[in-house]
Order: C-alpha cells, then structure tokens, then sequence
C-alpha cells in the first residue's frame, strides 16, 4: 500500500514537472511574439518619422525656390545675444 502512494506521488510530480516545461515554452513563446511585435511596429514608426522629415524638407524647399524665382530675398537671420556682447564697442 505504501509503495502504491510513492508511485502516485512519484506520477504527479512528473505531471507537475510536463506543466511546468509546457507552461515555460508557452510563455517563451509568447513573450517573444510580443517582442517581435513591438520592434516591428518601432521600426514602421521610423519609417513614418523618416518620411514626414523627407516630406517637411522638401517643402521648406519648395517655397525657398518659389521664392527665388519670384525674387523674393532671404530674410537676414539675428544675431545671437553673445555675438552682439563680444562686438567690439565703437566710440
């Protein structure tokens, strides 16, 4: 009788070990889908985020030659706050 109760301990304990490798590669598995999918998604933002700077610069360029050809000029840029300090003082 004894030994009857060791073998079904000795069988749930390898019932338990199956779920736990079972449970184990599910998990892998699913965390890796997770991942995969996030760094899919990242790389389309990237994608998009390279696409609207190519969009904005190409813009930016296409009213400087509107511009040109219309004989507008370029508006001078300031002078930075330091510039105007290190200017040597006229008297």
């Amino acid at each position: 009788m004894r030994d009857h109760a060791f073998v079904i301990l000795d069988e749930c304990d390898l019932r338990v070990h199956d779920f736990e490798e079972e449970f184990d590669l599910r998990f892998r598995k699913q965390l890796e889908f997770r991942l995969s999918r996030r760094l899919s998604h990242q790389s389309m933002g990237k994608g998009k985020t390279r696409l609207q700077h190519l969009a904005t610069a190409a813009a930016i360029n296409l009213e400087r030659v509107s511009d040109w050809l219309g004989g507008i000029g370029r508006e001078r840029t300031r002078r930075s706050a330091f510039a105007r300090v290190m200017q040597p003082q006229t008297a």
